[in-house]
């Protein structure tokens, strides 16, 4: 492993005065930019420990209320990820307005959700009944988040949104599906610690929102494939939810053992098998198009 050339050795490297800088400047700049160097090393170093962390505990089978009444569990929300962030809002039925921090952390939130979401599934979750969030959303302009409501206050009660009081507080969390089985992997607790103040409520960042969730941000983004609706015959439905690394033109193995050709026809891709999945009761699946329920990831 490489040594890291020391952070005031190059922060002196790279300073460059800007036009009529003063010595008393560029040296409190220089120094200034060390610190930063410092800075950004020891926030990959914590991105670092945060991955490595053990899986947490595994939750009680809460239920929710999704966009269209349907109740659902946490596992569902993971949709075909295995990483999934929910961040809980202050929405209780109590309140008249929701919080104007979660407000602003949402608002931001709301247009990179979309490159998020080819990462990992995220879910936004309140006390209030779905309809009324969703209400507020429109209200808002928001467009791209989904909204679900606690069935009960367990949920907001066991993970830090719902003190014995019966005051709210924002909770943002990352659970993690390992063989079909959710852990909580990490939840923000820095909540009344010394320093951590407004500053925990700047604007969410994607990249940033990625590493909270234990992954690398660095590593090439995925763009997400459905896989046509023929595949809900159960024997082909072995695909659903796996991952195939591709190219965007050419063959590749699949983690599902068949060997794939993917064709760019126009603005669509679309994922033919050349050696095609078997079932008994259907004609063996020779063509994945967009639009359907697998997932398949090809990197980008």
């Amino acid at each position: 492993m490489s040594t890291l050339e020391p952070a005031t050795t190059l922060a002196a490297k790279v300073s460059k005065p800007y036009p009529n800088d003063s010595d008393e400047y560029r040296s409190a700049r220089v120094a200034l930019l060390a610190e930063e160097i410092e800075l950004r090393r020891h926030i990959e170093r914590v991105a670092q420990q945060r991955r490595a962390l053990p899986l947490g505990g595994e939750p009680p089978d809460y239920a929710f209320k999704d966009e269209n009444g349907k109740t659902v569990h946490l596992a569902d929300l993971f949709g075909a990820h295995d990483t999934l962030l929910t961040y809980f809002w202050m929405y209780g039925p109590q309140r008249q307005r929701p919080c104007p921090m979660c407000t602003a952390f949402l608002g931001a939130l709301d247009t990179p959700v979309a490159d998020l979401r080819q990462r990992i599934a995220v879910a936004v979750i309140g006390r209030s009944p779905v309809e009324r969030q969703l209400a507020f959303a429109r209200e808002r302009g928001w467009k791209n988040l989904p909204f679900y409501a606690t069935a009960d206050d367990s949920y907001a009660r066991d993970y830090r949104g719902l003190a014995p009081d019966g005051s709210e507080w924002p909770a943002l969390d990352i659970w993690v599906k390992r063989k079909g089985k959710v852990y909580h992997f990490w939840g923000a607790e820095l909540g009344g610690t010394q320093g951590s103040g407004p500053r925990s409520a700047r604007r969410p960042r994607s990249d940033a929102l990625v590493e909270f969730a234990g992954l690398d941000a660095g590593r090439p983004w995925k763009r997400l494939v459905s896989a046509a609706g023929l595949l809900a015959c159960q024997h082909t439905a072995v695909l659903t939810g796996r991952t195939a690394h591709l190219p965007l033109e050419g063959e590749a193995e699949c983690t599902f053992g068949a060997v794939a050709q993917l064709q760019c026809d126009g603005g669509d891709r679309i994922l033919r098998l050349q050696q095609p999945v078997a079932c008994q009761q259907h004609p063996p699946l020779h063509q994945v198009s967009h639009g359907g329920h697998a997932h398949l990831f090809l990197e980008v």
